[in-house]
């Protein structure tokens, strides 16, 4: 409906992210870096770390289970400070508190990394998940929710949360798209007359196949001139 509506965003939605210890070496493999083969099992999703790989051979392996009909939601990079100082870090590629990332199963590979210790719960958090908070239209109640994209809250209008300012109410003017409204006019004529040009082409007496020599070509109707369906079509369409 058109009016002004306000919104105050009290905090932007936020993904999880979370370290490892430091890593000396991205060159060296697991074994020599401390870290056993085994698995790490994360949001479900098994990967198998082997004793030769490369920290970057880890991050290959995580990132490629965050892919197909059921990925892991996780995203694996690594942040050098120094040759001797890397760290490996994860993110979650859904913000909210619903979208933490989950470990599971046996710890031994997680724990020397450093991203768990004697837990599933991570140790080195960077980044802590949060919901999206807002007030709208002067409301007491405060409205959250997992992603900074919400549709939910105002009928036919999307808020799309960039920036987080308690205290400070932001006017929305809510107007008719004309624009909008004249495009969808122009394509609906435009695919109209599409139409009535083919039904005008298939009652047309014309040469249909040119490849024909001039002196054999037979003039036709279309194909369809005769269809029972196509003349119910044309006609109300006419009508």
């Amino acid at each position: 409906a058109e009016g002004v509506q306000t919104v105050e965003v009290l905090q932007l939605a936020k993904a999880q992210r979370i370290r490892s210890s430091s890593i000396n070496s991205l060159t060296s493999n697991m074994t020599t870096l401390g870290v056993p083969a085994g698995d790490i099992i994360m949001n479900g999703k098994t990967i198998s770390i082997a004793g030769t790989d490369t920290l970057g051979d880890v991050v290959s392996k995580i990132n490629n289970a965050n892919t197909g009909d059921t990925p892991s939601n996780v995203v694996a990079s690594i942040v050098t400070v120094s040759p001797t100082e890397n760290y490996l870090v994860l993110t979650s590629t859904k913000t909210g508190t619903d979208n933490q990332i989950v470990f599971s199963g046996s710890g031994t590979v997680r724990d020397a990394l450093g991203l768990t210790s004697g837990s599933v719960t991570p140790t080195n958090v960077l980044q802590v998940a949060q919901n999206a908070q807002l007030k709208v239209n002067g409301l007491a109640s405060t409205i959250e929710r997992q992603t900074n994209v919400i549709d939910d809250v105002l009928t036919g209008v999307t808020l799309n949360l960039f920036k987080a300012e308690p205290d400070t109410e932001i006017s929305i003017e809510i107007d008719s798209d004309l624009n909008a409204v004249k495009q969808n006019i122009a394509d609906f004529a435009t695919a109209y007359n599409a139409v009535r040009d083919f039904i005008t082409d298939q009652r047309t007496l014309k040469d249909r196949d040119p490849d024909v020599a001039d002196d054999e070509e037979t003039d036709s109707f279309g194909s369809l001139v005769n269809d029972a369906q196509f003349k119910q079509f044309a006609d109300n369409l006419n009508g």
